[in-house]
């Protein structure tokens, strides 16, 4: 609906991306403390948050989209991702847990220093959004899960390309 309808009239601006900014850290304070729980309908006294927060985040993530876009347009691996999003959002929560996996192993055999020994198992095993480790490993889980769901794709489309040449070559000699 946005790109169809939307659009013509959303003018990015520095101050329209700014503002959108400056809305999303006042609710997230307001609202720290606030469970909302969609499975339920419970939002407490939030009722038009989850209404009016996912509209805002969505309004400035295309306006962020499109800063980095205008600046990093020729570059590939961007180009990259940006083409394949679909394919990192279906595989992300995966390759976390491969990551947390991987922690586990090494936490297992002694390998990791003291700092990172604390493996909770029961969180692991039961909480999807568990990340193991320090907050300065997190970057490990935000680079793993942004960039390996794009290796099976890369290699999937390097198979294709060359079982085309293949075919190509093999309908060349026979003609």
């Amino acid at each position: 609906m946005y790109k169809t309808k939307l659009q013509s009239f959303d003018r990015f601006n520095s101050l329209t991306f700014i503002g959108l900014l400056i809305y999303q850290a006042i609710i997230t304070y307001y609202y720290q403390d606030t469970t909302i729980t969609m499975v339920s309908g419970y939002f407490g006294n939030a009722v038009f948050k989850p209404f009016i927060v996912p509209l805002s985040g969505i309004w400035l993530f295309i306006h962020l989209a499109d800063m980095i876009d205008k600046k990093f347009k020729n570059d590939k691996l961007l180009s990259y991702i940006g083409q394949h999003t679909w394919d990192i959002m279906l595989h992300h929560m995966f390759i976390i847990r491969l990551v947390n996996l991987s922690f586990f192993s090494l936490n297992k055999y002694g390998l990791l220093v003291d700092s990172l020994s604390q493996f909770e198992i029961n969180r692991f095993v039961g909480d999807i959004y568990y990340r193991y480790g320090l907050p300065q490993t997190y970057i490990i889980f935000v680079l793993a899960a942004s960039l390996l769901p794009l290796v099976p794709k890369y290699t999937a489309d390097l198979l294709k390309k060359r079982k085309q040449a293949r075919n190509k070559i093999t309908v060349t000699k026979a003609s």
